[in-house]
């Protein structure tokens, strides 16, 4: 009998790995989803553009804060609260693609979801080490989208298989978006260019947001979710 017994699925821009049906209460199981898509290129220049005007995120300004050293910032700054109208532009496009995706995977849902992201920049010689989002029983959703022109993946791990096979590798372009549960572990190797832009993203629902506001006094306080907005 293989070590690994399960379906790989891949329907257009939808990715699946799930495990067969249980057999025993000790068998393992796992479903992994990825929605691989596109936004519009011009947005994609124009939201590099406005990040590159603000200090904290241009390498070459002497306020540049290295979110790599600064593990704090990513959470605090949400910059799906800017007003600027790609940002706006942006919120809807990531919209229309995780409503996409739902259709895809059959998921229904009335609720407001919100989120909260940062872009990610990384120098020569960086990289992002192995992390995961979220990973607890209101985890859901996260993104990222490429805005830089690099030769680089995004690593993830889908456990077990990973241990055997190796990481599931996305080749990163300019636009290009992906989602997936926020649990799955992610990395980014050492980088050559001289600087790689992207933004990160979670998603939450309005339950989430519910539990976590009710039991706040029980929370931490820079939880993400915190300082989410509605999408």
């Amino acid at each position: 009998m293989d070590i690994f017994q399960d379906d790989f699925v891949k329907n257009g821009k939808h990715t699946r790995w799930v495990s067969l049906n249980k057999t025993n209460p000790f068998a393992f199981a796992f479903d992994y989803h990825f929605w691989h898509d596109k936004i519009d290129l011009k947005l994609n220049n124009k939201l590099k553009k406005l990040l590159l005007k603000k200090k904290q995120y241009n390498i070459n300004n002497k306020n540049y804060i290295d979110q790599t050293i600064d593990n704090t910032y990513w959470i605090t700054n949400n910059i799906f609260k800017l007003k600027d109208v790609e940002i706006k532009t942006l919120k809807k496009e990531i919209k229309k693609i995780l409503n996409n995706f739902f259709k895809q995977v059959g998921f229904e849902t009335n609720e407001n979801i919100y989120i909260q992201g940062w872009p990610s920049v990384l120098k020569k010689d960086q990289y992002h080490k192995e992390h995961f989002h979220e990973a607890h029983r209101f985890s859901f959703i996260s993104g990222n989208i490429m805005l830089t022109d690099n030769k680089t993946t995004t690593d993830y791990y889908i456990y077990p298989r990973s241990c055997q096979f190796g990481y599931y590798k996305c080749e990163n372009s300019p636009g290009s978006i992906t989602l997936f549960s926020s649990y799955i572990s992610h990395k980014v190797d050492k980088i050559n260019d001289e600087f790689r832009m992207s933004l990160g993203f979670n998603l939450y629902t309005q339950t989430a947001l519910n539990y976590y506001n009710e039991t706040k006094q029980n929370q931490d306080l820079l939880s993400p979710i915190n300082y989410s907005v509605k999408l």
